[in-house]
């Protein structure tokens, strides 16, 4: 797969078709309500300096869902019946 940088890298089909076909495999042991329904792929890892994990690597989940609100909502629209 030829891609210029990690943004381009996870927007192509087949990375995105890898990632839910490896996510079905693990959900198929877990029960209905554990299991993976949406996602999106982030073109970079969390981290301390960019405010995602705490410098004790715990996850900030406030901070990840004021950061990434936009995403969170398009995966999850106010009409859509599943909105937690």
């Amino acid at each position: 797969i030829t891609y210029c940088d990690d943004e381009e890298l996870v927007k192509k089909p087949e990375i995105q078709s890898l990632f839910k076909k490896r996510i079905n495999e693990v959900c198929e042991k877990l029960a209905p309500y554990e299991q993976v329904k949406k996602f999106t792929i982030l073109p970079h890892d969390f981290s301390v300096k960019t405010g995602e994990l705490s410098p004790t690597f715990k996850f900030r989940r406030n901070h990840v869902h004021e950061k990434y609100s936009d995403i969170i909502d398009r995966m999850y629209p106010a009409s859509d019946s599943t909105t937690l």
